[in-house]
């Protein structure tokens, strides 16, 4: 495993078709975790954007993930920057991915997305996961999650999920912080929280007997 990975939330319609950049972006740190649709990937970034480190588009994307082909347009691509624009508890730089030639050779469309990638282009493929490693170092909670990524391993998908990282790793921030700005009591509420979902998590992998969780 490598000891310094990158999340990756990755909006792209054929994602589920791309093990393979899957496999080549897991080889050069990066995880890139993929969603077909605007709102899909918007909704989890949002929920859990403590957990990720970068943001890369398709040019044409669905709305909602169960969206049938022929649905996917570039006015959703367009809506996730608007949306990462909005929000204010983490900034991203936006990357975009594609293989649609219309896109990469518009004016507009690289004034809009400037971090722009042609899909099969080797070059482009490395550049951009050299670029996607650069912004996500330079974010603020990067380093602070590489310094305990030992303990915030356990958050894999396969062990606890993205859903304790959230609670954990706002635990450490806020340590870490010089300010302070979470009360005692509350820091103890968010611990005891951490506490009951670790034992729930347990239950389902069998390490602890469920019916002592109250299942």
């Amino acid at each position: 495993m490598k000891e310094r990975l990158y999340n990756i939330l990755w909006i792209d319609d054929e994602h589920e078709k791309l093990q393979s950049t899957k496999t080549i972006a897991k080889s050069k740190e990066l995880n890139l975790i993929g969603f077909k649709s605007l709102n899909g990937g918007m909704t989890d970034l949002e929920k859990n954007y403590n957990f990720y480190d970068g943001v890369l588009l398709d040019a044409k994307i669905f709305k909602h993930e169960d969206d049938q082909p022929g649905t996917e347009d570039t006015e959703y691509v367009h809506r996730a920057k608007e949306r990462l624009l909005q929000f204010t508890k983490k900034q991203f730089q936006v990357f975009v991915f594609t293989g649609q030639a219309e896109a990469y050779d518009s004016v507009s469309f690289k004034k809009s997305f400037p971090n722009i990638y042609r899909k099969g282009n080797t070059n482009d493929r490395n550049r951009l996961f050299d670029d996607l490693k650069t912004a996500a170092e330079n974010l603020s909670d990067t380093q602070l999650k590489h310094q305990y990524r030992h303990i915030l391993r356990v958050c894999d998908e396969k062990y606890f999920g993205k859903e304790l990282f959230e609670k954990l790793f706002s635990l450490i921030k806020d340590i870490e912080s010089k300010e302070r700005l979470v009360k005692t009591e509350d820091k103890l509420n968010t611990i005891r929280k951490i506490v009951e979902l670790l034992f729930y998590k347990l239950g389902e992998l069998n390490i602890v007997p469920s019916e002592r969780l109250g299942k």
